[in-house]
């Protein structure tokens, strides 16, 4: 995986490179195709997984049709057709499903079809297209990056397995999913209150996670570490950022010997 690639369109620096979800009517397109001669086709029946990443943020639905059916509960639409390849048909999908990678959870992010019986063997140049439809995205976004995919044949035999290439997936957080809020020891008066300078402390909760610095990493896992920025509101100007006290947070007493109510259910 392109690392460096990735790090640049997380920072905006190329987002040409990155492919945004819209939160409202999704749709995510994998062009896939087999190898160069026909002794590596991918035939009728073959079984295909998709892993949508990351993996504890995704809640697809369980069950999954062909977009050309008429379903009045269609659950995940998938289209198969054909993008590069003469006199050629993807066909019609009757075996998928949104599987749960652990037993019992929420997370639905793995996608698993069987190829359509009536499907044209693929192979050499020739490029087929499934579609994705009819999908929630996760509420905490993620930042960009690659999904997984299998082959395999029908009776489970001669698994291939591979990155996603072209653009990296993101996906824009919900407003409601970022928390983060001021804190206040209850010993002194609010800030913005006619002091030229004031400490503020923030406590947030990111809606995805991300990575930290790995000083000493293999040289095939070399990666940058992620940053967080915080702006200030126009007119103020931050004059440094240092780490917050380590008992910040604890329930302090005012003045007047009363807890502070701020703090009393924060640790």
């Amino acid at each position: 995986v392109d690392e460096a690639a990735a790090a640049a369109a997380a920072n905006g620096k190329d987002l040409a490179r990155v492919l945004d979800l819209k939160r409202f009517e999704p749709v995510l397109t994998f062009h896939f195709r087999a190898g160069t001669f026909s002794v590596s086709k991918i035939k009728k029946n073959c079984l295909m997984n998709i892993w949508f990443w990351p993996l504890t943020q995704w809640r697809l639905p369980l069950k999954c049709t062909d977009a050309k059916l008429s379903d009045p509960n269609p659950g995940l639409r998938v289209l198969c057709d054909v993008v590069a390849g003469n006199y050629r048909r993807c066909g019609d999908i009757e075996k998928c499903s949104g599987d749960r990678l652990v037993p019992y959870q929420p997370h639905v992010s793995k996608v698993s079809i069987q190829m359509p019986d009536n499907m044209n063997e693929i192979y050499g140049t020739m490029v087929y297209r499934l579609k994705f439809m009819n999908f929630f995205v996760p509420e905490g976004g993620f930042f960009p990056r690659r999904f997984q995919a299998q082959i395999r044949k029908e009776d489970g035999s001669k698994p291939y397995y591979i990155l996603s290439t072209g653009k990296y997936v993101s996906m824009t957080p919900a407003p409601t999913s970022i928390l983060a809020r001021l804190l206040y020891d209850g010993t002194e008066s609010l800030p913005f209150e006619g002091n030229p300078t004031f400490m503020v402390y923030v406590k947030f909760v990111l809606p995805s996670d991300i990575r930290g610095l790995i000083r000493k990493p293999p040289a095939e896992y070399q990666r940058p570490a992620s940053s967080v920025g915080i702006m200030a509101p126009e007119g103020f100007r931050v004059l440094g950022i240092f780490q917050a006290p380590s008992d910040l947070g604890r329930t302090k007493l005012t003045p007047e010997g009363d807890g502070a109510a701020a703090l009393s259910t924060i640790e």
